[in-house]
């Protein structure tokens, strides 16, 4: 390339992430957040890297279809659902788009570089000195100089460039005894995705195939092979298993794997329209994908690399950061030409990750954020999606300005550090596993907390109703005795119904759920009465309960949107996304929604619901004091909402489980007003809230004094109940 004309800029940052996917938007936001200036540069026009309206794939997380209850992502990533939710209902790919640009331009000290692809990194000692990259449209070369890098990039660009350490490909078996992994070492890796949308055009319309795609005949062969299942109306993510190039090399045969997979996508929308097998006249293409979803490609050696057996036994690291939940989930390397499954997916629960396999090995200031993390071949087929890709970003984004301040590489942190980054992640509403608020500068941990009252522990109010043929499994917390359970019952004669009662530990995934007690009770045909249960429950430690209502056609369930934040119920088995909330009591009453919940150090239900459930808002105001008991000063108010951290959130088609969540939840506190009291008890309004849509919610202040902070809470989107896991106070 003549670059004699070209205009050379040279841009000096603390921090530089390099790939402007969702890990890269997290790093960035993270970093700048915590005080660091910040190039994010992206090599396509968009953000949002898989997730943007040029490939579409629907971001998932720990929650994996309902098989994590409570396991949704926070922080950044969970600001960025929630917003796209408030503002984007119908879950429009370019107003996702709208989305992300929207949350990186509104931090001041990022500076963002669309469109520019790094293609040289400069590296002396082991530290990297500056990449640098040419910006097409600006015939711009840049080079950025730094004191850290982040590569979120995927493939590992920087990493590669720079002679990271990496990994590539399939480990046999006993590397790191999985097994789930490969007999030998090979190349292959799970392979790419294009994606297309269809359209109903109200008439007829014709479609002629280009010459380069593959004939009908060869199409319903390939489908064949596998029983691959098309639904004309359904398309983007549905076609998950439109995968090709798992025995290329994703990378550097990148072109040759797109070209493949465009011959298959007209080649199946001309089998569609045209071979007479399905109702398509009026179907039309409405959008096809150019840029193939890439699933894996290099993965780079950090300190610890983390493998199958992390996962399925949830191994604790004293560096834990973040987490995952995702399913191992493994494809067969010839994609869609496989004879046998798609994919075999192996559950796993809530998994920690180590800060140590989220940087290079042998580059000083290099850290990873995304696919390209310190993970083996199996292991990464859960860390790799995006939700889980988001963590890591805020992650090392918060790691990677901490490691500035202090001058210190990051494997040089001590347990201190650690420690304190742990603490400043789960402040930036980042769960992780194991890890409780600790955090000293938290003048909430030391108040006392008194409230108008608090929720009694049952769902009485009735909505709806459903038939009981198939069994409802219900999950309730850890309890220390329970001896009778009411469900609201309709029945058209006089039949029988049984209970069975299990206990589970639900941190592991609800492994080694045993039965301890079942009751069957004869009932007479009602329309709408309570039938109550005698149960002998005792569960150990830790232990949280499972009630199984056994199916029965000639029984129905009343339900309720009233839903006690703790119990989740399911059909037909015991996790899963068919999800149902039975009308229910329990005795003795169990007192789980105190407001002293608020300071328990934990702002998600992790065994028990942990948090506050207001008073009957509809009945009497609900609010909640922290008395300091003397003056105290304060800069910062920061309350944590819930969110429904059970949904299984997704950004492009938010309705598609048919659970309604394409509405905001309907828990989540949307107004609400913070008074400061003094001594005196005289009080003024700090803050008064409305339209709120965030779980997370930081009231700045300049430095003021109180001896109690009031909170009234006024209006939910649904519910009767204001809810509240954390309120913290600097």
């Amino acid at each position: 390339m003549d670059v004699r004309n070209n205009e050379f800029h040279i841009i000096d940052k603390d921090i530089v992430v390099i790939g402007g996917g969702l890990a890269g938007i997290c790093a960035a936001i993270a970093a700048t957040r915590h005080g660091e200036k910040v190039a994010l540069v992206q090599d396509r026009p968009v953000l949002g890297g898989n997730s943007s309206s040029e490939i579409r794939v629907w971001i998932v997380g720990a929650t994996a279809m309902g098989n994590n209850r409570y396991a949704n992502e926070t922080g950044i990533i969970g600001e960025i659902e929630m917003e796209n939710l408030y503002k984007n209902p119908e879950g429009n790919p370019h107003l996702w788009d709208t989305i992300l640009l929207d949350f990186v331009k509104r931090e001041n000290n990022v500076e963002l570089f669309l469109n520019t692809h790094v293609a040289s990194v400069n590296v002396e000692e082991n530290t990297i000195k500056s990449v640098s990259g040419f910006q097409l449209g600006t015939e711009k070369l840049l080079e950025f100089k730094a004191t850290v890098f982040i590569d979120c990039t995927g493939d590992g660009t920087v990493g590669y460039l720079a002679g990271a350490e990496y990994m590539q490909g399939r480990e046999n078996r006993k590397i790191f005894n999985e097994s789930l992994a490969a007999e030998v070492d090979d190349k292959y890796t799970l392979g790419n995705t294009m994606f297309f949308y269809v359209k109903d055009a109200g008439k007829k319309v014709k479609y002629i195939p280009p010459l380069f795609a593959y004939p009908r005949e060869k199409i319903k062969e390939i489908l064949n092979t596998n029983d691959k299942h098309i639904e004309v109306r359904k398309a983007g993510c549905d076609l998950w298993w439109l995968e090709y190039g798992g025995i290329l090399d994703t990378i550097h045969d990148n072109e040759i794997i797109k070209e493949e997979l465009q011959r298959l996508i007209y080649g199946i929308w001309d089998y569609i329209k045209n071979s007479g097998e399905f109702d398509a006249e009026n179907l039309t293409l409405d959008w096809v994908g150019s840029i193939p979803g890439k699933r894996e490609s290099r993965r780079f050696k950090g300190d610890y690399i983390l493998n199958q057996n992390d996962l399925i036994e949830q191994r604790e690291f004293n560096d834990a950061v973040c987490y995952g939940g995702w399913p191992v989930d493994v494809h067969p390397e010839k994609g869609i030409y496989t004879k046998s499954d798609s994919c075999h997916q192996t559950p796993v629960g809530v998994y920690q990750i180590p800060l140590r396999s989220l940087y290079s090995c042998n580059i000083n200031n290099l850290m990873f954020a995304g696919r390209n993390i310190s993970v083996s071949h199996i292991a990464f087929a859960s860390t790799r999606v995006m939700k889980t890709c988001a963590l890591i970003g805020q992650t090392v984004g918060t790691a990677a300005s901490m490691a500035f301040k202090r001058e210190k590489w990051f494997n040089e942190f001590k347990a201190e550090e650690i420690n304190n980054l742990q603490q400043l992640l789960l402040k930036d509403d980042c769960y992780i596993p194991g890890i409780k608020n600790q955090d000293k500068e938290d003048k909430a941990q030391n108040a006392k907390v008194y409230a108008s009252g608090f929720r009694k522990f049952e769902s009485i109010e009735a909505d709806g109703i459903i038939e009981l043929n198939s069994d409802i499994y219900m999950i309730f917390p850890e309890t220390k005795d329970l001896d009778k359970v009411s469900l609201l019952i309709n029945s058209r004669i006089n039949t029988s119904l049984r209970l069975e009662v299990y206990e589970a530990d639900v941190i592991k995934n609800y492994s080694g759920y045993k039965l301890i007690d079942q009751v069957g009770k004869d009932i007479t045909c009602m329309d709408k009465e309570w039938v109550e249960f005698e149960v002998e429950v005792k569960p150990t430690k830790n232990r949280n309960i499972i009630l199984k209502v056994c199916a029965n056609p000639e029984v129905k369930v009343y339900t309720s949107r009233d839903i006690c934040c703790g119990v989740i119920g399911s059909i037909g088995k015991l996790t899963g996304l068919r999800i149902v909330y039975p009308c229910f009591k329990v005795y003795p009453e169990i007192e789980y929604y105190k407001p002293e919940n608020i300071i328990n150090g934990y702002n998600r239900p992790i065994g028990k619901p942990s948090l506050w459930v207001s008073n009957d808002m509809r009945k009497s105001q609900a609010w909640l004091v922290l008395d300091f008991m003397k003056g105290t000063t304060f800069r910062e108010i920061h309350l944590y909402f819930n969110s429904d951290l059970s949904r299984d959130y997704n950004n492009l088609d938010p309705d598609y489980y048919g659970n309604g969540w394409n509405e905001m939840p309907a828990e989540l506190m949307m107004s609400f007003r913070i008074y400061a009291i003094d001594k005196y008890e005289k009080s003024e309004i700090v803050a008064d809230i409305s339209d709120n849509y965030k779980r997370h919610v930081i009231i700045r202040l300049k430095e003021m004094q109180a001896w109690k902070l009031k909170v009234e809470f006024y209006s939910t989107y649904g519910s009767n109940y204001a809810e509240l896991f954390e309120l913290r106070v600097y």
